[in-house]
């Protein structure tokens, strides 16, 4: 906690907010009751969920990983749901970006998204910005209709990565994987 402190309180956009939402995110990885119960009935229907053979795996434990502090985040650009494109560049700099890879095949992935949401509209005015990157092949309606389906509606970018290579620049290979750049 004191290391995190010390590495969020040099962040100029969010100051305390930083520390709340990096608290909040090693919470919600550090597998709470909830954290257990839905990790638990994920273990008892499939220990896995794939749509392909080379698929991203769906994170079933309360694990969480580190990567090294400072690294530079590997840029990308990917076309959004509904049209249009996203870069990561657009945001790095100016704002604190939160990247979170999902699938529709993901139930935990899912399940956190109303977390995300609450996140994004409590500090997005602060200088947090959420992007969503989606890491199915399957047609846009099929993703918009699972959203709806759960009666998500998503106010931040949802970034097709079709070919999963954000996912690989990213060294995601099970899910859901939530990232902080700041």
């Amino acid at each position: 906690l004191t290391a995190i402190r010390r590495r969020f309180a040099s962040t100029r956009l969010l100051g305390p907010a930083a520390i709340l939402l990096a608290l909040f995110l090693l919470c919600a990885c550090s597998g709470g009751e909830e954290g257990k119960k839905a990790a638990s009935t994920a273990k008892e229907e499939s220990s896995t969920t794939e749509s392909a053979a080379d698929a991203i795996k769906e994170r079933t434990s309360g694990d969480s990983m580190v990567v090294e502090v400072n690294a530079k985040a590997p840029a990308f650009a990917a076309p959004l749901l509904g049209g249009g494109d996203a870069r990561l560049a657009d945001f790095i700099g100016n704002h604190v970006v939160l990247i979170e890879f999902w699938s529709v095949f993901c139930k935990s992935c899912i399940e956190e998204m109303p977390h995300i949401l609450k996140l994004h509209d409590k500090y997005s005015m602060r200088g947090l910005t959420v992007l969503s990157v989606n890491t199915d092949f399957f047609p846009e309606a099929r993703i918009a209709a699972t959203l709806r389906k759960a009666g998500i509606d998503l106010k931040y970018p949802v970034l097709r990565d079709v070919n999963q290579a954000i996912a690989k620049d990213y060294k995601v290979e099970l899910l859901p994987v939530t990232v902080l750049i700041d």
